[in-house]
């Protein structure tokens, strides 16, 4: 339940316990109590449940910036989850997952490229922390 996801304009950062999400653009931090929430999109739930949940048939081969990958389509085993079609690209030497697309029931389309992965790094506890740089308003939901 710990987790950083950094893009160019929005950190999303939990310990598990308080969830962070900023916005640099809006200067605006939102603090609130983390919650699992099963509505939610998770990539790292998602890839959790792949075997349990969808049916998988391999697309074929492909290369991505020089690399040799396997294309997989994942299929869900009935409408109970979330995401009706998912295509996944995994390094062929590894097997590493380097992009996830997926299509929920409401045609809505998500891609995600995974960059610069590292295997079983070391991470500090401080990784999942969040500190408010200075001039950012500050809006505290938790209870």
């Amino acid at each position: 339940s710990k987790y950083r996801v950094q893009t160019s304009s929005q950190h999303i950062v939990t310990d598990g316990h308080t969830l962070w999400i900023y916005n640099r653009g809006e200067k605006q931090v939102i603090i609130n109590d983390f919650v699992e929430d099963e509505s939610s999109f998770s990539l790292t739930s998602l890839l959790r449940q792949i075997g349990s949940d969808y049916t998988a048939s391999e697309l074929g081969q492909k290369s991505n910036n020089g690399v040799d990958h396997v294309q997989l389509e994942l299929i869900p085993k009935d409408e109970s989850v979330q995401f009706k079609r998912v295509q996944i690209d995994a390094r062929s030497s590894d097997l590493v997952v380097t992009r996830v697309e997926v299509l929920d029931y409401n045609d809505v389309r998500m891609v995600f490229d995974l960059g610069d992965i590292a295997i079983n790094p070391v991470v500090s506890n401080e990784s999942f922390s969040f500190v408010t740089p200075a001039g950012v308003e500050v809006i505290d939901l938790r209870n």
